[in-house]
């Protein structure tokens, strides 16, 4: 297969996983005038419970199909035979999610009001089976993906402007909700044919798929229980305000990881490749070399939205929100060990057939920080919360790299220690430049952008002048791009 350029792939995947946060930026707050809290809140309410059967329906598939098909993809017959028989695995999966539903909104009589809602979600599980939608990934198609997901968000957003307009639209607003899904369901029946032909296969033929395939799902599940229990354990101990400001600080915790696993995501097709053909050198040049781009950009973040999570609490929520600052500075340096963390669970573990590391340190980790925030959110309230998701954080990542074995086969320990070292030089300057501005500038907006603009200009010329591989690398990319885009 064509090599593509896996830092143009970043970019363009890094652009699609930020539409939704862009989509939700510019329509929710005319959704939420337009429909009101009532209607609004019955959409997200049935969403929330068609989420959990949705993972049920997917089964772990996207995962294991990347993975396990990144080792065909330059052998059509053998991709159609694996992609049939993932997909026939999926199928299954969907429907007994399916009936599971079913069965949830019969049994509860106070969801029968509901029905019409579920009905129209719902679509949107199916719609994500029929799609094979990993089967693009497989190709590291990002252009069509990206471009498909800008023309689509776009459509939304205007239809949404269009037909909305009363609280009696919510129906309508179900339906845009669930677009994307069908959209990406009809165009791909007829995109990834160039790829490979799928069809339903004997179930017989589909035994080899499912321990892996539950392990990923269990997995799934693990870290969902997991993420959203803070909020619920918030809620009972502390009330209704605690969460509002634990929500304001993990949505912008939410939105950099987001970004930032977007950026790593992309070479896990190739990654599982290199593990198939068992070209260990190739492995290791590229984990290295992501691990050492991806500090690089997290290691700036993270610092500078511990320096800056006043200000941003201010743009983003108002005064308000102040009382916020100290949890969203704990979880920017959870940030920090989350994407590490990832980069050893997702893009090591994964591809390298290890995800029972991945369970088990889930597992044990959302153990842990259930009983620490008994102790420490009646203590502390949200910001008790953030500090048990950073120590949960920093143990995926301790458990992962101590249970890995061979780690000289898959990485290259001392260049990542010398490229975090160069990192750490620049973050060091830019933080005493930030202290300077928020010293002597007052007027918050030249502040908040005389602090990002100028700490991104000092971070990249100290790079410079320590002579950091990577960042000369990335100043070429950027140059590159620069000059195809100007000569298209």
């Amino acid at each position: 297969m064509k090599q593509k350029n896996i830092a143009i792939n970043a970019i363009l995947n890094a652009v699609k996983s930020s539409l939704p946060t862009i989509l939700s930026l510019i329509s929710y707050p005319y959704i939420l005038r337009t429909l009101g809290v009532a209607s609004l809140g019955k959409v997200c309410f049935v969403t929330s419970i068609v989420g959990y059967f949705s993972q049920i329906a997917m089964l772990g598939v996207p995962t294991y199909g990347v993975r396990e098909g990144a080792k065909f993809r330059d052998d059509k017959v053998s991709l159609s035979k694996f992609v049939s028989q993932v997909f026939t695995i999926n199928i299954i999966s969907t429907i007994v999610s399916y009936i599971l539903l079913c069965a949830l909104v019969c049994v509860f009589t106070q969801l029968h009001n509901y029905i019409l809602l579920f009905v129209i979600i719902s679509i949107g599980v199916v719609s994500q089976t029929l799609a094979l939608d990993w089967v693009n990934v497989i190709y590291e198609d990002f252009s069509y993906i990206t471009l498909r997901s800008i023309v689509i968000y776009a459509i939304q957003i205007l239809l949404i402007f269009l037909l909305i307009k009363s609280e009696n639209d919510y129906y309508t607003y179900a339906a845009l909700t669930v677009l994307s899904s069908v959209v990406i369901c009809i165009t791909n029946v007829f995109y990834c044919r160039r790829y490979c032909q799928v069809h339903l296969t004997h179930l017989n033929l589909t035994k080899s798929h499912l321990r892996p395939l539950f392990v990923l799902f269990a997995n799934t599940v693990a870290i969902s229980i997991y993420v959203s229990f803070d909020n619920i354990m918030i809620g009972a101990i502390k009330g209704d305000e605690s969460v509002g400001l634990y929500a304001a600080s993990t949505k912008v915790y939410s939105v950099i990881k987001g970004i930032l696993i977007a950026v790593y995501s992309v070479a896990i097709p190739r990654l599982s490749a290199f593990f198939g053909s068992r070209d260990f050198v190739e492995y290791k040049r590229l984990f290295t070399n992501l691990w050492c781009i991806v500090s690089l950009l997290l290691l700036p973040a993270g610092i500078g939205l511990f320096c800056l999570a006043e200000e941003v609490n201010l743009i983003v929520g108002g005064k308000q929100y102040l009382a916020a600052t100290p949890s969203l500075r704990i979880l920017s340096l959870a940030l920090i060990v989350a994407i590490f963390g990832g980069l050893m669970t997702a893009c090591l573990n994964v591809t390298i057939c290890k995800e029972s590391i991945n369970l088990k340190a889930t597992v044990i980790s959302a153990v842990l920080n259930f009983v620490l925030n008994i102790v420490c959110i009646p203590l502390f309230a949200q910001n008790g919360a953030a500090l048990t998701t950073l120590i949960a954080e920093i143990f995926v990542f301790m458990y992962c790299i101590f249970k890995t074995e061979c780690r000289n086969r898959y990485f290259d320990g001392k260049t990542i220690i010398t490229n975090i070292a160069q990192s750490v030089c620049g973050i060091v300057v830019m933080v005493a430049y930030i202290l300077v501005v928020k010293h002597y500038i007052t007027g918050l907006v030249l502040r908040s952008v005389m602090s990002v603009g100028g700490s991104v200009l000092i971070y990249g010329i100290v790079l410079i002048l320590v002579k950091n591989y990577y960042a000369r690398g990335l100043l070429q990319t950027a140059k590159n791009i620069s000059f195809h885009t100007f000569r298209s």
